[in-house]
């Protein structure tokens, strides 16, 4: 299982309008194939613009197939009107045995 994750950083201005459409954008990526069903949303506690979302990839496999066919796209979809008020980071976690 491989974690991908989505750190983003919000501006106020849009961030109500912004975790409507991302409530959608999520079901959209439970629907990638490889995604599994239980995808979390973390908000920092101490910087409260900030937040995570959590994807499960069943294997590499699926999220390099992700990444090489579908990822343009997913993120081609994000409304013009939001993308000066965001900033994005992605990273891939593995769990180790111990």
């Amino acid at each position: 299982m491989i974690l991908y994750e989505v750190n983003i950083e919000i501006d106020e201005r849009i961030r109500s309008e912004f975790l409507i459409w991302l409530k959608t954008h999520i079901e959209e990526m439970e629907e990638v194939p490889g995604v599994l069903p239980n995808t979390q949303l973390f908000w920092d506690l101490e910087q409260k613009n900030k937040a995570s979302i959590h994807y499960l990839f069943e294997n590499q496999e699926y999220l390099d197939s992700y990444i090489d066919r579908l990822a343009h796209e997913m993120r081609g979809r994000l409304p013009d009107h939001f993308k000066e008020y965001l900033v994005f980071s992605r990273r891939c976690l593995v769990k180790t045995s111990k």
